[in-house]
């Protein structure tokens, strides 16, 4: 078994690389796989760590700490064009001025604390776990955009948020389009609905007042 002591810094105020976050950071988080013009500094802190070394007890790995983000900016991961592309949003730098990821790895997966960010204006969470054999069960909760609605139905659906799971691997994340646009289409037609029943409305106040 290897193990750390207790509350032990294993960065601390160390300058990002590409390196780092694909092959450090990645691991805890996937939103930094395949990441590139990593900037900022990082600190990696463990409240403790218990790692089997034979592979049969893997499963038995225990760890829990910290990931402190000071001023890290990365563009073109492959979690993060994904979702901007189901978006329709252009924008590929993510800005996670100073962040905390709280992170424990229990039963053979990494489970994360959620971050926010924003993006070109718009704020998207993540939250979930990425397993030892680097499968994925994540979810992204997005804004509605024009794209996924509508023009007509976003002026109904701007702040409505909807769920996305990512699925696949963090080398190939598998954003969830169906799911998307089956709820992006339920919410337009919610909309549209509604925007018919104001338009009938004003009509009949119309009339009632001559």
């Amino acid at each position: 078994m290897l193990t750390l002591p207790q509350d032990t810094h294993i960065l601390k105020d160390v300058e990002i690389t590409d390196a780092m976050a694909e092959r450090l950071m990645s691991k805890i988080h996937p939103v930094f796989q395949g990441s590139v013009q990593a900037d900022g500094r990082v600190d990696l802190y463990m409240q403790h760590f218990n790692w089997p070394l034979d592979n049969k007890f893997r499963d038995k790995t225990d760890f829990a700490g910290t990931l402190r983000l000071r001023g890290v900016r990365i563009k073109s991961t492959k979690m993060l064009t994904g979702i901007l592309a189901l978006m329709g949003v252009r924008g590929n730098e993510m800005d996670f001025e100073d962040l905390d990821i709280d992170f424990v790895a229990r039963n053979g997966r990494i489970e994360t604390s959620p971050i926010r960010l924003e993006i070109d204006g718009y704020p998207i969470a993540l939250h979930g776990s990425v397993g030892f054999d680097r499968s994925l069960d994540y979810v992204a909760k997005i804004p509605i955009t024009p794209k996924l609605v509508g023009d007509k139905a976003y002026t109904y659906l701007e702040g409505v948020t909807i769920d996305v799971p990512i699925r696949g691997d963090s080398s190939n994340p598998d954003i969830d389009q169906g799911t998307a646009q089956q709820a992006s289409t339920s919410l337009a037609e919610q909309a549209l609905q509604k925007s018919l029943q104001k338009g009938v409305q004003n009509v009949l106040e119309q009339l009632l007042k001559k």
